[in-house]
């Protein structure tokens, strides 16, 4: 069926070139797939390890050497999606029904489950939280949503739920503590020292948002090379033009620099904003001159 699917699209793009991005080259699905391809110019089988930016369609295109935004438009599609064109292509039959997977520390019984678009999130969710008071997210800890309370169904895109339960009591004098059960990218905690261990993972932030100290930790693990602290600097200072000019239009939305930001601040909806306002109010008025 995968195959397929891919010989469909090949016929629908009239022989453009199609990228095939396996994590593992020597697995015998991948095997096979390669095998069938092989005899195909227009299809380059492509071996990227399982780690970031796999997931990520912008980022791979750009580790491939592509180039999104330009004359030439680039597609990116998953499994599910190319089983959906064979579906539709092959047997006629329209594509109602996809793999959801439902997962995380707040979860009772983590699994994967066949749902339709609009399947209420009451049927999912009942009887699988592990607390009352739980945070629904669609998608992945770092790219995901929260769910908001007036959305009743399962929406089209998400391919996963993932289920945080609520905060814990706060904890007196907490910055005292040496931290030997907790993580930090800054290594500034006595876990450091320790091994491998779990941690029990809430909506908690452990402390509230403080002013940017400049640790330049979201500039070291952004993958587009973005420094989002001068973002978040520029855009507190209302200057758009200088957070244009330090290529904010890059972010590709992974959340990387969120997670590891000492200071609590969301800078990941920083860099949404910025991109947002750049294109309503700098932008707008640049066609709005030039249409005068």
């Amino acid at each position: 069926s995968f195959t397929r699917g891919v010989e469909h699209l090949q016929s629908l793009l009239e022989y453009q070139p199609i990228h095939m991005v396996l994590s593992d080259a020597g697995s015998e699905p991948a095997r096979r797939v390669s095998e069938i391809l092989r005899g195909y110019a227009w299809a380059r089988v492509v071996e990227v390890p399982r780690k970031y930016p796999f997931g990520d369609f912008t980022v791979l295109a750009r580790s491939l050497g592509l180039k999104p935004g330009t004359a030439e438009p680039v597609w990116a599609l998953g499994t599910a999606g190319v089983l959906a064109v064979d579906r539709a292509l092959t047997l006629s039959l329209p594509s109602t029904v996809r793999i959801v997977s439902l997962g995380g520390p707040g979860v009772s019984r983590p699994r994967h489950l066949k749902a339709m678009p609009g399947y209420p999130l009451r049927s999912i969710l009942e009887h699988e939280l592990s607390s009352k008071s739980c945070r629904v997210i669609s998608g992945g800890l770092l790219t995901g949503r929260e769910i908001p309370d007036g959305q009743l169904g399962l929406d089209a895109e998400c391919r996963g739920l993932t289920v945080l339960p609520g905060a814990d009591a706060r904890e007196f004098l907490a910055f005292t503590r040496p931290g030997f059960d907790r993580r930090s990218y800054s290594n500034c905690f006595m876990s450091v020292l320790k091994k491998t261990f779990p941690e029990r993972l809430t909506i908690s932030l452990r402390g509230e948002t403080r002013p940017c100290i400049a640790c330049g930790f979201c500039e070291e693990v952004c993958p587009a090379g973005i420094m989002p602290y001068l973002v978040h600097r520029y855009l507190y200072q209302d200057e758009l033009e200088e957070v244009e000019r330090v290529r904010v239009d890059l972010c590709v939305g992974c959340g990387l620099c969120s997670y590891v930001c000492p200071s609590k601040i969301e800078l990941a909806g920083d860099m949404a904003d910025a991109r947002e306002r750049i294109r309503q109010e700098l932008h707008v008025e640049v066609e709005a001159e030039g249409t005068g």
